[in-house]
């Protein structure tokens, strides 16, 4: 009998994730008519269940044991830390869940737990994978916070502590969120404001290139990714505000972007694994995917924050990577069950590239929502290699379509031997109008002379 699962998320990740359950019946809880989802729910006969409720736990369990769910994927932030996956298990006791519960999902939820795993784990390696940061939990220690960097000559970086409602990391800077000191105290303190949040970090900003390690794991056994870069500056000469992403790259499975050198990969891997051994140590029950940042800097490699769920864009690297004939959803169910086996996992020795249309207001201040309208040619796109999967989109015709947010419209997404060559795929395909319309997005995205010009700093 065929898997019945449940997935809750309408990002490019839950598109392409979907796209590779072959076999299974689909259903999808997802707050918009996701393009992607919808026909690929259809084509399984499961059911699409579009809410306003994505954060209700209780509504995702109810959807559950309508359609007898086997196996439920859960990926988003919000999600998670609405305790979504724990209502699905009071509710569904048989179901597997490949995704952490709300206790396992709370480094990410709390970004000083990191900070405090971190302290440990500096000392297990001899080595310092923490920032200088401050923890402010009022006005009052805000204003402190502010002053010692400012004492300090610092640029600072101000974190809310929890999920925020959309107030994220901002950094300061003449390309950053804020100029002054006293305009990242402004923001911290309007964080500070609302329901439920418990504080604010300022971090020492860390210069260097950044990547991401992105793995399935089980909370003991740990897939080893190829090394993901993220672009997430708006606009090219990584300009303009930060976004969640505007596209990224990998290189083959065993080969590193220039900047990195081997040890520099197996420090990375190592301070994951100690990551999960402590979580293991606290009792949580940590399964899916994580997903460290980092920052290689001119002191060594030093941890941004981890992500305890697969990334948007570079999770579609990583399984534009995976070898093609393996089964995705065995490998959920073993994550789920405590049995995932990565040393069995191939590869298919090719790098990916990412870009993402967008609207031409993601990112920038904008007061009031209109659509933005594009068209996709599929032939076009299956002529050059190119993949599209869909995010804040829904289907107007047959191949046109309409944002239906701020965020990003759709992911291009191939292959190649190097991240450049996948890059030119997409380009080709957009130039053949595979993709036009009221859509921008970044050219520099996987293009060789940028990643040749991300440099260790330690050379200098």
């Amino acid at each position: 009998m065929s898997e019945r699962i449940l997935t809750v998320g309408n990002m490019a990740r839950d598109d392409i994730i979907a796209e590779h359950l072959g076999g299974a019946v689909l259903n999808v809880m997802a707050g918009h008519l996701h393009p992607g989802l919808v026909e690929k729910v259809n084509k399984t006969g499961g059911l699409f269940y579009q809410t306003t409720n994505m954060k209700n736990g209780e509504v995702a369990a109810a959807f559950a044991q309508d359609v007898d769910a086997t196996l439920a994927i859960v990926t988003g932030d919000n999600q998670l830390a609405a305790r979504v996956v724990d209502a699905l298990q009071v509710a569904n006791p048989g179901l597997l869940i490949a995704a952490p519960n709300r206790a396992s999902f709370k480094p990410e939820a709390d970004k000083l737990e990191t900070r405090l795993i971190n302290e440990k784990i500096s000392k297990q390696l001899n080595h310092d994978f923490n920032p200088f940061y401050i923890v402010a939990n009022n006005p009052a220690e805000v204003e402190e916070a502010a002053a010692e960097f400012e004492r300090r000559g610092w640029s600072m970086v101000v974190k809310p502590r929890a999920p925020a409602d959309g107030r994220g990391v901002q950094v300061m800077g003449k390309q950053g969120h804020f100029q002054t000191y006293s305009a990242g105290a402004k923001y911290a303190k309007d964080v500070l404001k609302l329901p439920g949040q418990p504080g604010v970090l300022f971090e020492e900003e860390l210069l260097g290139p950044e990547f991401n390690l992105q793995g399935w794991t089980d909370g003991l056994n740990l897939l080893a990714p190829p090394v993901t870069v993220d672009y997430p500056y708006r606009l090219d000469g990584d300009q303009g505000p930060g976004t969640g992403g505007m596209g990224s790259f990998n290189f083959a499975p065993g080969e590193l972007p220039g900047f990195l050198k081997p040890e520099d990969y197996q420090l990375a891997m190592l301070y994951t694994r100690c990551f999960l051994q402590e979580m293991r140590d606290r009792g949580l029950d940590f399964k899916g995917v994580i997903y460290p940042n980092f920052k290689l800097t001119k002191d060594g490699i030093k941890s941004i924050e981890n992500n305890l769920r697969p990334g948007d864009p570079e999770w579609m690297n990583i399984v534009t990577s995976l070898e093609a004939r393996l089964d995705h959803v065995e490998q959920y169910k073993r994550i789920a069950t405590g049995q995932f086996q990565p040393e069995k996992i191939g590869w298919t020795g090719l790098a990916s590239t990412v870009i993402y249309g967008v609207a031409p207001t993601y990112a920038f201040e904008t007061r009031k929502f209109k659509p933005h309208y594009f068209i996709l040619n599929p032939d076009i796109l299956t002529y050059f290699g190119v993949k599209a999967y869909f995010s804040a989109a829904e289907r107007v015709t047959e191949n046109m379509f309409a944002t239906v947010s701020q965020s990003r419209a759709v992911a291009l997404v191939a292959a190649g031997d190097k991240p450049w060559e996948a890059r030119a795929r997409i380009l080709e395909a957009i130039m053949a109008r595979g993709m036009t319309g009221e859509l921008e997005y970044r050219l520099q995205i996987g293009e060789e002379a940028y990643i040749e010009s991300l440099q260790d700093p330690r050379a200098a």
